[in-house]
């Protein structure tokens, strides 16, 4: 009894720590060539998923010498943070719902073995994040360089227009007419 007491704050001195669960999508923001943008992945914590998942962050990377699916961990990415922006639309995008623990665990282990070739704007890291989290692969790099150039076969263009509108109009203020030109 003590030992099952002792894992069960560990566990939660652990959640306590980094804030993050299961499945919750990260953000790293990022600049190459002047360009910004965000590269994200699935948080997995400790869970495994066979012998190549060593690591606590599930994404897209250039490890193997190509692009592919895989874990790695997040001490190693840099700054990072807990990124699930569609979670507060889930009411009003109802094709968006976050996935049980199982849904998520299955979609990794699909995406581990099937990753697809990568695709700067139709298959990167985002619209694998998205889809492990909500069933639904979306790339919005909202307030981003690359925003304007993603591309979602998998949103309708009136469904996708309108989750950009939501999502700038809860954008914060940033005083940017007080800079100086």
């Amino acid at each position: 009894m003590r030992k099952m007491i002792l894992i069960v704050l560990l566990i939660i001195s652990i959640l306590e720590i980094n804030g993050a669960t299961f499945g919750d999508i990260y953000a790293f923001p990022s600049t190459c060539c002047k360009i910004t943008y965000k590269h994200y992945g699935i948080y997995v914590g400790n869970k495994t998923f066979g012998k190549d998942s060593n690591g606590d962050l599930f994404h897209r990377h250039g490890l193997t010498g190509k692009w592919g699916c895989g874990f790695g961990n997040l001490t190693n990415m840099g700054t990072h943070e807990i990124d699930n922006y569609l979670d507060k639309y889930l009411g009003k995008f109802p094709q968006f719902k976050v996935g049980t623990p199982e849904e998520i665990t299955a979609r990794i282990n699909e995406k581990s073995e099937n990753c697809k070739l990568y695709g700067l704007l139709n298959n990167n890291c985002e619209h694998l994040a998205t889809y492990v989290r909500y069933g639904v692969s979306i790339s919005l790099q909202t307030g981003q360089d690359g925003e304007k150039y993603c591309i979602n076969n998998d949103i309708d263009a009136d469904t996708l227009k309108e989750i950009r509108k939501v999502l700038k109009d809860a954008e914060p203020e940033t005083g940017c007419d007080k800079c100086p030109v």
